[in-house]
């Protein structure tokens, strides 16, 4: 179902008449939700049913097309003014017309690559610079260092280290031998541009080394041949795990704090692990901390490489244990069990996407990770103390922050990329949440239309 803006509407409802239709109800919502969200933070009873967005579909159609007509006219900024964005009013449109948005990155100023699709189903990475998309489809993943100085783009050669998309390349690594070159959605690089971590869907965690002499060398950091060792014992049926690193999981993730001294990761049916990196080939257990919630989901480091956070989930929701790196050294934990070295952080979210950000964006001495979940971006301190709250309406599917331009990139499966201001508060009534951060824009990204701004 594609909806347009076409001669009806323009001999028809005016602009600014429709947007009244649209903008009113949509602040009368979010103020009516933001006050049980209020209630719920301050210990005060609240519905068990919230009420939905009133506006329906053949309004959000018009909507929809005003906004991208707009943007073909060059005046996306105009749609902005006009019509305030939404989510809920859209997702009959979804099924269709939405699509996961995975690697997206942060190059500079209205400057941006986004992959299309997962990894098992890709589709085209997008430059966005401006008003403007290119297609680049010979790239199958993107990662930026966290100070943003190194940018790291995969193709089916390899895996390049450069100065920014236009830079001199620093550094290239070639895929781990025996493996298939293939998009990528959890990829990660240290500032100093030695190291590279990626997961292979369903299968492996790999760690990445750029050599002195400009070579490379890959440690496959899990499973290890001492946890396939110890899975063979425990198999009733032991021809089901290869020797070769046959076996396999779901939910497969990883991390790597920016310095690259440490790695975090995990998978569905086992817990999060943390190693130490000592060097090519030296790669050592640190952590083994037992998940909080049913399964192994994310993980992710602040800045400095001193936290972690790991969330394990059940259906869409979940809970994300916290821990202070140094803290825990030779720890391992049971599922569930609790300890003084770790506490929960965020007791909500199915985390998809995580990031950090530093003390004056967070709002906070500490700094506070970037949770993105089922809907909700939630920024949180590795104490727990949550800071913010945002609605983004639905699942999460890729995030980074940029210090330089204190923007922070949220992808989801709705296929809309959002661009906030995290150092800035929402208006009052335009955003759903707890304290939620300003949207700068977003780009609607989705199958059934070419690229639009909002």
């Amino acid at each position: 179902m594609v909806f347009g803006w076409n001669k009806k509407n323009r001999a028809g409802e005016k602009d600014d008449a429709i947007a009244e239709r649209w903008n009113r109800p949509g602040r009368d919502y979010a103020r009516r939700i933001n006050g049980f969200i209020a209630d719920q933070r301050a210990g005060r009873a609240v519905p068990d049913d919230w009420p939905g967005d009133s506006r329906d579909l053949d309004l959000a159609g018009k909507v929809i097309g005003q906004v991208e007509r707009l943007h073909r006219d060059g005046q996306y900024g105009a749609a902005r003014n006009l019509f305030d964005p939404a989510h809920e009013p859209f997702i009959p449109l979804l099924d269709e017309a939405g699509q996961n948005l995975s690697c997206a990155v942060i190059l500079g100023p209205d400057d941006y690559l986004v992959r299309l699709g997962s990894s098992y189903r890709p589709g085209p990475t997008l430059r966005i610079t401006g008003n403007e998309t290119v297609e680049l489809p010979e790239i199958l993943a993107a990662a930026t260092s966290r100070d943003h100085e190194l940018l790291l783009l995969v193709r089916a050669r390899g895996f390049a280290i450069s100065r920014g998309f236009d830079g001199a390349v620093v550094a290239e690594l070639p895929w781990p031998e025996g493996i298939e070159p293939g998009a990528l959605d959890d990829i990660h690089i240290s500032e100093d541009g030695l190291r590279i971590a990626f997961c292979q869907d369903d299968a492996h965690v790999w760690l990445g080394h750029v050599l002195p002499d400009g070579g490379a060398h890959w440690d496959r950091v899990y499973p290890d041949d001492a946890f396939l060792a110890e899975r063979r014992e425990e198999d009733d049926d032991p021809d089901e795990d290869e020797a070769d690193g046959g076996w396999s999981d779901s939910m497969m993730h990883c991390a790597l704090s920016p310095d690259g001294c440490f790695i975090a990761y995990g998978s569905q049916c086992y817990g999060h692990y943390i190693d130490a990196i000592d060097g090519p080939g030296r790669v050592r257990r640190w952590a083994a901390l037992g998940y909080i919630s049913e399964y192994p989901h994310n993980a992710c480091f602040s800045d400095d490489g001193g936290f972690v956070a790991l969330n394990s989930c059940h259906f869409y929701h979940g809970r994300t244990l916290g821990a202070r790196i140094a803290a825990v050294e030779g720890i391992v934990t049971e599922p569930y069990q609790e300890t003084d070295l770790t506490r929960e952080i965020d007791g909500a979210l199915r985390v998809y996407a995580s990031t950090w950000l530093p003390a004056d964006v967070a709002g906070h001495a500490s700094g506070a990770f970037a949770l993105a979940g089922a809907g909700y971006l939630n920024i949180v301190t590795p104490d727990g103390e949550i800071l913010a709250r945002q609605c983004f309406g639905s699942s999460a599917s890729s995030i980074d922050y940029c210090p330089k331009s204190k923007q922070l990139l949220l992808g989801s499966y709705s296929g809309f990329l959002h661009v906030y201001d995290i150092a800035e508060n929402e208006e009052a009534d335009l955003a759903i949440g707890d304290r939620p951060r300003r949207e700068r824009s977003r780009w609607v990204l989705w199958k059934d239309r070419p690229p639009f701004r909002w």
